[in-house]
């Protein structure tokens, strides 16, 4: 019988370490850019030609259409940055947005549009 010291345990060669080194930094870099809320005010476009404003921080998003003004409060979640009113909830994941208005559902399939 042979003892725990003697069995040959697979090594990771240098190359396959850096590269797994690589690909975690990368991943934690994107999921910390995602979680990052936006500070500038951002156009969205959503089909049919709805479009708002938002200013997304850190507690709070204001959401800016049609001459209202909406004030949400930002929740925990797993899914994009998420933020919440009586009134509506917004989730932004990405350049996509999820914008729910309780009395306006047409908000639909919306992106963040790209810089000029």
């Amino acid at each position: 019988m042979r003892s725990d010291s003697s069995i040959r345990r697979p090594i990771i060669g240098t190359h396959a370490s850096g590269l797994l080194t690589i690909m975690v930094a990368t991943l934690s870099s994107a999921a910390c850019a995602q979680s990052k809320p936006r500070d500038e005010p951002t156009m969205v476009v959503c089909a049919g030609g709805r479009s708002f404003q938002m200013n997304a921080r850190e507690k709070v998003a204001r959401i800016f259409l049609e001459g209202r003004q909406l004030s949400l409060t930002r929740r925990a979640s797993s899914l994009g940055q998420q933020y919440r009113s009586s009134d509506a909830a917004l989730i932004i994941d990405g350049d996509y947005v999820a914008f729910v208005l309780n009395d306006d559902l047409a908000y639909e399939d919306c992106r963040i549009r790209a810089a000029d």
